[in-house]
């Protein structure tokens, strides 16, 4: 099979991880919900068939998380779910307001000392920076939160699609291997089972339904990437299977005092309304509908 992954196929995944990136980093407003409930029939999931028979069991959990997420995000709209108690819901799980019960950070699931700003955090900002980004709070807040990777995965969807849609072959096979090996790096080594143990763990529905597309979006990246042969079947399949490593009692999501708090009182920050999860360098004007564009409303395209 091609080792090019198709506009149609780069199109979905972008649009989801741009979405739940955001999700993944503020708090979504009752507008914004409304809209992401509009359209969840029109969610756009790609999960397309794999001639691989060791990937066929991960595609079945991608297909099952996907309809259970969707299930969960209607519960939560017309069951009238209170917009606080889903922020509260947030906060506690990712330690914005207390402990974390499950970081949002990489570091801390896979660095040897669980801190935020460890190794893990460098190595996610330079490969931020060989796509021309960077975190929105560079040096204030770490660069390996999982909204940030997925928006960075969003963010390479683009610059793939464009390269397509302007014939430059070489641009895409730049912008496709540094995406492809950062996936292989980073999300995958501690995504899906942070994911999983993050559903387990949230008390509402719509935490709960965001946690379950989130991984069957990102299931489904895999599973596209190793069926053109570009991530290791072997490697998907382990790095899905990998046991929740757990959080050190006490880790905060942000450590305070040095980094600063982001649940201080005025801090909060609203999906819809948060900067981009990865942006341009200073200087270079972002993109309409970029993470980079806070102008950008549309939760689905």
């Amino acid at each position: 099979m091609s080792q090019r992954v198709d506009a149609p196929s780069l199109d979905a995944f972008a649009a989801s991880f741009l979405v739940l990136g955001r999700l993944h980093l503020g708090h979504a407003t009752t507008d914004t919900r409304r809209d992401i409930y509009s359209q969840l029939s029109d969610w756009p999931f790609w999960c397309e068939p794999s001639p691989l028979p060791e990937l066929a069991d991960l595609q079945t959990d991608a297909h099952a998380a996907h309809t259970r997420g969707v299930d969960l995000l209607q519960r939560s709209w017309e069951s009238h779910e209170d917009d606080q108690m889903i922020r509260m819901d947030q906060d506690f799980l990712y330690g914005v307001s207390a402990s974390a019960r499950v970081s949002p950070f990489e570091s801390v699931h896979v660095g040897e000392e669980q801190l935020v700003f460890d190794t893990e955090t460098i190595q996610v900002r330079l490969y931020y920076s060989r796509l021309g980004l960077q975190a929105p709070r560079l040096h204030t807040e770490p660069d390996d939160h999982l909204g940030l990777e997925f928006a960075f995965l969003s963010q390479g969807c683009q610059q793939m699609m464009a390269a397509l849609e302007q014939d430059r072959t070489e641009d895409f096979t730049r912008v496709r291997d540094i995406v492809t090996a950062f996936t292989a790096e980073h999300p995958l080594r501690w995504v899906p089972a942070t994911l999983r143990e993050a559903e387990a763990q949230a008390q509402t529905a719509w935490i709960q339904g965001v946690e379950a597309l989130s991984y069957a979006t990102f299931a489904s990246w895999c599973v596209t990437l190793s069926t053109r042969e570009l991530l290791s079947s072997a490697d998907v399949v382990s790095g899905f299977a990998a046991p929740y490593r757990g959080v050190t009692p006490g880790h905060k999501g942000v450590a305070a005092g040095k980094f600063g708090d982001p649940g201080v009182p005025g801090a909060t920050r609203e999906a819809e309304n948060t900067v981009a999860p990865t942006t341009n360098r200073p200087g270079e004007p972002s993109e309409p509908g970029h993470p980079g564009d806070p102008t950008s409303e549309n939760p689905a395209r």
